[in-house]
């Protein structure tokens, strides 16, 4: 019996890879926040009053920092119990509290961007109610608050 030492190889690099690709990332505490949010240019209320719309996002917590809408923040308790974060990057901001007893997540995004001299400003308000995110997918299920 001959064996193809390079087919076993290949089939070896196949299965490592096929199997490192679904590992999800180990995560301290994950939320799924559902809510409605409210989004224009900073300077549209003149125009017209923005009009909130219902979304799901993911909140992640792993190593002392959050992550939310593909933002990391370094989080604090303040003395009204919640948890406090905001962060400021390149190009805007975000900051936010998150209720962990309640659930109730408050946050306002603001991404800037420069375009042949003048500045566009776009933010983003939300009001979510959270919960621990549960199975493979990290999916969950939340009633949405009315803002």
């Amino acid at each position: 019996m001959k064996i193809n030492i390079k087919a076993m190889a290949l089939t070896a690099i196949s299965l490592l890879t096929l199997t490192g690709c679904s590992q999800e990332a180990s995560w301290d505490k994950a939320l799924v926040c559902s809510g409605l949010e409210k989004t224009s240019p900073t300077n549209a209320v003149k125009i017209r009053p923005a009009l909130p719309y219902r979304i799901s996002v993911d909140e992640r917590q792993r190593h002392g920092q959050i992550q939310l809408k593909s933002l990391n923040a370094m989080p604090w308790k303040g003395s009204d119990d919640k948890l406090h974060f905001q962060s400021v990057f390149a190009g805007g901001w975000m900051a936010g509290q998150l209720d962990e007893a309640s659930g109730a997540m408050n946050l306002i995004v603001e991404r800037r961007l420069r375009i042949d001299g003048n500045e566009q400003a776009h933010r983003v308000i939300g009001e979510y109610a959270c919960v621990a995110a549960t199975g493979p997918m990290l999916k969950g299920r939340s009633n949405a608050p009315l803002i």
